[in-house]
């Protein structure tokens, strides 16, 4: 787990470092320069490319990380696995980008109604989908080297400072709406190229692309057969995770999308150093099935499961905490904070999702992957059912209690299948300590009187709840990892001072 924790560590700090900008475009600058409308085709044009690019891109990400281990040789030319890499989204690019185009008229008239906007921006998905298969084929080299850092960074940090400018030089009135939209294809073209300098310099592959005849005829068949599973995966589970954001644009307008995504993006949060956790862990378990090592396999998922749970869950409280001095602080936050019950829902479900995400891994890169489709393709009526039940009921808390109910759902379904089928299971008494502290802490919460400016109180409730929660997770000791890195970073602290 050595390996895995220093590359998780400095990913998830690329990830904070990202998310804190990402905090002041979503919440200060967009809700400053932008107006709501704007807001929501921005979220909307970035949430369809996401889900065309999450078909296109055919599995790329796990069919890299699981089929890596086949191609890795000690000379580091790995049997031409980068241009294998690159070669394999070329057809799902070109497939589903002329279904999109086939079907502009119908998408148009479905959102023309509340959401005319994003119709006149229709065809800006596509090359937005083009720049975000290829970050993911570079990111997925880097990953399959164990070097997570700098990729996460890119996107992180990197595509969000130049939201941030594209965001100012707007509202300052200095290019059009259209220069804006140009603006984020940019930024994301220019993330690409970053992405792959690094990916060249990192392990530069050597020759052109090796024949078909250097990869065995059975692992082939097994990685055509993998990479069909996932985009069929892929499709149902991209359905679940962005079907909110479109039904509520086409139900309630552009207006209502930006409402829901300042409050889903505050939930995000909980589930960063979930991915840099995940990302790092997926090689290690990939190998751990290729030696038909159970015992690993065992110790990986109960571990990776616990730290990201814990992790999860006090973000999950710090949040929580501060929920409603951020709209306090944000500007027109008034009319934002309609989303709070939203941010709780997510939140939750981004809580369980730690746990889950471990149980997806375990079945995705086991012999019995194929047995994930029937589940998520259960999970992807299941969305669709619950958010045009809930949506015209409860606006857009329905949708985020949709989405809630499927989260739960996939949890419940994941975790009992790869307990029964794997026998093995990510519980220990750790994660019933961690629930107990936020249970306990999130109640002092609701005791908590109101302290009169929203800095000061954040200041309070932070200090206070949160660092008394840290405090109780650290005497129980309910992870040696999470106990030696505070340990290392306070020791860190303590030499920097003596320095000076």
């Amino acid at each position: 787990m050595g390996v895995v924790i220093r590359q998780s560590v400095k990913g998830a700090v690329a990830t904070y470092m990202g998310a804190f900008i990402g905090f002041l475009n979503t919440l200060f600058l967009a809700t400053r320069f932008l107006r709501p409308e704007e807001i929501g085709l921005q979220r909307i044009l970035i949430e369809a490319a996401t889900l065309l690019a999450g078909l296109s891109q055919l599995g790329v990400n796990q069919v890299g990380v699981r089929y890596f281990p086949y191609f890795k040789t000690e000379d580091n030319r790995h049997k031409g696995f980068f241009w294998y890499l690159c070669l394999l989204p070329v057809l799902g690019i070109a497939f589903f980008g002329f279904l999109y185009f086939l079907l502009q008229q119908p998408l148009d008239r479905y959102f023309a109604a509340e959401s005319a906007l994003f119709t006149d921006y229709y065809f800006w998905v596509f090359p937005l989908t083009v720049f975000m298969v290829y970050l993911t084929v570079f990111e997925t080299y880097g990953n399959v080297l164990m070097r997570i850092t700098v990729p996460k960074l890119v996107r992180e940090v990197g595509l969000r400072v130049f939201t941030a400018a594209a965001i100012v030089v707007y509202g300052m009135g200095y290019v059009s709406l259209n220069g804006f939209v140009v603006l984020l294809t940019l930024a994301y073209a220019l993330a690409c190229i970053v992405d792959l300098i690094y990916a060249l310099w990192l392990c530069p592959p050597r020759g052109g692309l090796h024949p078909l005849a250097d990869i065995p005829r059975p692992l082939r068949r097994d990685i055509a057969s993998y990479s069909f599973f996932l985009m069929l995966g892929s499709l149902a589970n991209l359905l679940v995770l962005r079907m909110d954001v479109f039904m509520v644009s086409a139900k309630m307008g552009l207006e209502f999308t930006a409402i829901y995504s300042i409050a889903y993006y505050m939930a995000v949060i909980i589930e960063m150093p979930s991915r840099s956790t995940g990302t790092m862990s997926m090689p290690l378990i990939a190998e751990a099935y290729k030696q038909g090592d159970r015992a690993k396999l065992s110790e990986l998922y109960r571990k990776v499961a616990l730290n990201q749970f814990l992790v999860a869950s006090f973000v999950f409280l710090v949040l929580w905490l501060n929920i409603r001095n951020v709209y306090a602080l944000m500007p027109n936050g008034a009319y934002y904070a309609q989303g709070i019950g939203v941010v709780l829902l997510i939140a939750l479900g981004k809580v369980i999702e730690s746990v889950s995400m471990v149980s997806g891994l375990m079945l995705n890169y086991s012999p019995y992957y194929r047995y994930s489709l029937p589940f998520i393709l259960l999970l992807g009526g299941l969305t669709i059912a619950t958010n045009l039940w809930l949506i015209p009921r409860m606006g857009v808390s329905g949708a985020a209690l949709a989405t809630l109910i499927t989260v739960v759902v996939y949890a419940v379904a994941i975790l009992s299948f790869v307990g029964i089928k794997i026998r093995i299971h990510p519980f220990s008494s750790g994660m019933w300590k961690v629930a107990a502290v936020v249970g306990l802490f999130c109640g002092l919460h609701a005791l908590w009187p109101a302290m009169g400016h929203p800095v000061l109180d954040a200041a309070a409730r932070t200090a206070v709840l949160g660092g008394g929660a840290l405090a109780a997770v650290c005497i129980l000791k309910v992870s040696d990892e999470f106990n030696g890195l505070l340990k290392e970073i306070l020791n860190r602290i303590r030499r920097l001072g003596g320095r000076r």
